[in-house]
């Protein structure tokens, strides 16, 4: 039987739809709730013109500027995501959600809920995703400027997605985590300080960080930038 893809389920989850898997298993129950199944959310921006809106649709791995968003785990041959859903049909407000697929068993976990970010609705609030060396899953859910700032979890315990600790929210939107080996995390985002401007730092731990440093910007609109990594190099490309 084939193995299902990460690209399998982003498409699915791209599309608002819910991922059909023949058995969910929910694991012990914890203090983060369980969704109901792999529903992604679905936005449209508002920006209407004569050919509609500017885009739309389901955006549950929304934005390209979001990445990570899975991480394969070869000590556990598990794959894990994060996306944005919704907790209803009838209630579109978002939700960060964490699962993973689990290689051995051919089954998908029951999907935990990161954060609510009720009465938020838009994607751009969606959450990227690393894993250190230990096996711990951070969550690095994008804010929107100062309006509504960043937020980063982790999971107490290694490869657990049911068990989590939240960390001071700095201000990010566009997160892009990369765990190095024997190293920490290098972390590139967007800030809108002077329009668009691009940002980098890093941390060893995930709780100290150092001063963040200005990549690029300029007064008119800086796009966001998408860093592609790991191994030895991130390498950010830009707008």
């Amino acid at each position: 039987m084939p193995i299902p893809t990460w690209k399998t389920v982003a498409c699915l989850l791209l599309v608002g739809g819910t991922l059909a898997v023949n058995t969910v298993h929910a694991g012990p129950s914890t203090a983060f709730p369980r969704a109901e199944g792999f529903r992604g959310i679905w936005y449209a921006l508002g920006q209407v013109t004569e050919h509609g809106d500017k885009y739309s649709g389901g955006l549950g791995t929304y934005t390209a500027n979001h990445v990570p968003m899975a991480h394969y785990v070869a000590a556990v041959d598990r794959t894990y995501f994060t996306w944005g859903g919704t907790p209803a049909a009838d209630r579109k407000h978002l939700q960060i959600l964490i699962s993973y697929f689990d290689h051995t068993t051919g089954l998908a976990a029951r999907p935990v809920v990161v954060m609510d970010k009720q009465p938020v609705d838009d994607p751009h609030d969606n959450g990227s995703l690393a894993v250190d060396d230990d096996g711990h899953l951070w969550i690095f859910a994008s804010g929107r400027g100062t309006r509504r700032p960043g937020a980063v979890s982790r999971s107490k315990h290694p490869h657990r997605i049911d068990d989590r600790e939240r960390l001071p929210d700095p201000e990010f939107t566009y997160p892009q985590p990369w765990w190095f080996e024997g190293r920490g995390i290098f972390h590139t985002d967007t800030r809108y300080s002077a329009g668009r401007e691009l940002y980098w730092h890093t941390s060893s731990d995930g709780r100290e960080w150092n001063t963040e440093k200005k990549l690029a910007g300029r007064s008119s609109s800086t796009s966001p930038q998408t860093t592609t990594g790991p191994g030895r190099k991130a390498i950010p490309a830009l707008g």
